[in-house]
């Protein structure tokens, strides 16, 4: 019997810049495996920019910003932690919007 093993290259963590670098980082210093954060921070950030921005590809065509994730790990492994601190903070800033609105409506 013969065994082969297939090198799997690591996460490109690195293509990560500004406030989402700063998020991955972050997060995964809980001990959480990089490719779940990552893979949630960019199904997050999608569902955030959609209908606000587009990308513009080379050729000058533009189109709006989606991706869709498929994230499948073993129970326990921080799926759903992960996506709970992200929408905490969401619903942390849309209270303090809602509030600032209610309290400069005349």
């Amino acid at each position: 019997m013969t065994s082969s093993v297939t090198y799997i290259p690591p996460f490109p963590s690195h293509e990560f810049i500004g406030l989402l670098d700063a998020m991955l980082h972050c997060l995964t210093g809980s001990g959480i495996a990089t490719e779940l954060v990552a893979t949630q921070l960019i199904a997050f950030a999608s569902l955030l920019t959609q209908g606000v921005a587009d990308v513009v590809w080379p050729n000058g065509m533009k189109s709006p910003i989606g991706v869709s994730c498929l994230l499948v790990a073993p129970s326990g492994s921080g799926k759903t932690v992960i996506f709970k601190i992200l929408m905490e903070l969401i619903d942390v800033y849309l209270t303090e919007l809602i509030k600032r609105h209610s309290l400069t409506k005349p």
